[in-house]
């Protein structure tokens, strides 16, 4: 049997833009990142079964570039430390090539590290905190966690 890596896999069969920057890139996302009718419960049981009623700034951003919404991985409660996240499992896979995760102190790059993958936290303010569910909202933001470079 199967490990549960996702909260939500999306399965539409809406193709991917051509042409656009991120028309031929995956991207996972945690649960704390809201996508207009898919569960956005931030790992937490608190919020179990909530579902966002619209899209996240930095989804609307990904879409608009041309990227493929794969789902949501897994994640720690509020995205307070790495317990049973499993994002980068999903990119070390190669089931996406990039995951934007909630980083407040280090998760990004701290996964990314512990699956030998590229991990990244933008300066805060750089990706808009709308439609981020989190635990501290003076210190996350949008971390990024890809297999190369060239994907951050």
């Amino acid at each position: 049997m199967a490990r549960q890596l996702y909260t939500h896999k999306d399965s539409s069969t809406v193709p991917a833009s051509r042409g656009l920057p991120l028309s031929d890139k995956r991207i996972i996302l945690q649960p704390s990142m809201s996508v207009r009718g898919w569960i956005t419960n931030a790992g937490s049981k608190a919020l179990e079964g909530y579902e966002a009623i619209e899209d996240a700034t930095a989804v609307t951003r990904l879409r608009d570039a041309g990227a493929a919404l794969v789902g949501t991985a897994l994640m720690s409660e509020l995205g307070f430390g790495l317990r049973g996240d499993t994002s980068a499992e999903i990119i070390s896979t190669g089931q996406a090539h990039v995951g934007l995760i909630t980083d407040a102190m280090g998760e990004a790059r701290i996964a990314a590290a512990g699956s030998g993958l590229f991990g990244f936290k933008p300066t805060f303010g750089i990706v808009s905190r709308f439609g981020l569910i989190g635990l501290m909202p003076s210190m996350e933001c949008c971390g990024v966690t890809a297999r190369t470079v060239e994907d951050i």
